[in-house]
């Protein structure tokens, strides 16, 4: 008979808790992130656990030296050519992030449990796990883009950076998808699903450049063509961004880079 995992966390938390604090350097909330970069610069991120997807967009556009941020989830589950793959994206350049192990609504979770009981099944034991593979992740996406103020002050004692979403279209001046010299920003979808164009996501790009901006945009699944896959970004729109980034100047960066790179 399989143990209930929900009878077990009471006595399970304390002791993942204490050996959390061993394992894992916590950071300083008062460290500040770029809010802006000369001639503008952007943040690309992909969520899940799309590996195979990834590593082939990676081969079709090196040639533009983007970079982008991996947020893995469910990487205890990730076979040996998965996490080699991982591997070969962190060795190129790229920032492999976390994105919780089961892909919980953060929010959800906490409010039906506890916030102890979410990091000892959704972060603790992945964090273990990506760290005996050689991965230290220092950034965080949030499944489903579901946060609150809470969660940010506990998870920020683990990770650097902080990634939620966004879908607002305000005028450019006012719009949250740019990077704003804190350690929680929101990105603006990518995918077939959130209904932007490549034209509208150009034109993000043109106002990043011309204000000295950094915007942030979050996908999942890359691809051909969309077709009937709703988290899937195509080809033909990140060409259209590193094609645009690279003719301008521009820097891409990764989602560490906002903390590390900042003077």
């Amino acid at each position: 008979m399989r143990p209930n995992i929900l009878k077990i966390l009471p006595a399970a938390v304390p002791i993942l808790l204490a050996a959390s604090l061993l394992i894992f350097h916590c950071r300083h909330t008062e460290k500040a992130a770029l809010r802006r970069i000369e001639g503008g610069g952007i943040v690309l991120t992909f969520d899940d656990d799309f590996v195979s997807e990834w590593i082939e967009a990676d081969r079709i556009l090196k040639k533009y030296n983007w970079k982008a941020t991996f947020f893995v989830c469910h990487f205890k589950s990730l076979n040996t050519e998965a996490i080699r793959r991982l591997d070969s994206l962190q060795s190129r350049g790229h920032e492999i992030g976390f994105h919780s192990e089961n892909h919980h609504n953060a929010v959800a979770f906490i409010d039906s449990q506890s916030v102890d009981a979410y990091l000892a099944v959704e972060i603790l034991p992945s964090l273990a796990a990506l760290s005996e593979n050689g991965f230290h992740p220092v950034s965080f996406a949030y499944p489903e883009g579901a946060r609150n103020k809470r969660l940010d002050r506990v998870l920020l004692a683990y990770f650097d950076m902080l990634r939620g979403i966004t879908y607002k279209r305000r005028i450019q001046q006012k719009r949250d998808y740019y990077a704003n010299g804190s350690r929680l920003v929101f990105g603006m979808g990518l995918d077939a699903v959130s209904g932007n164009k490549p034209e509208y996501i150009l034109s993000i790009l043109q106002y990043a450049k011309d204000h000295d901006k950094i915007a942030v945009f979050f996908g999942h699944s890359i691809a051909r063509s969309a077709g009937t896959l709703d988290y899937a970004t195509t080809y033909e729109t990140l060409e259209r961004i590193c094609r645009f980034v690279q003719d301008n100047g521009m820097h891409f960066l990764t989602m560490k880079e906002l903390i590390h790179n900042n003077p």
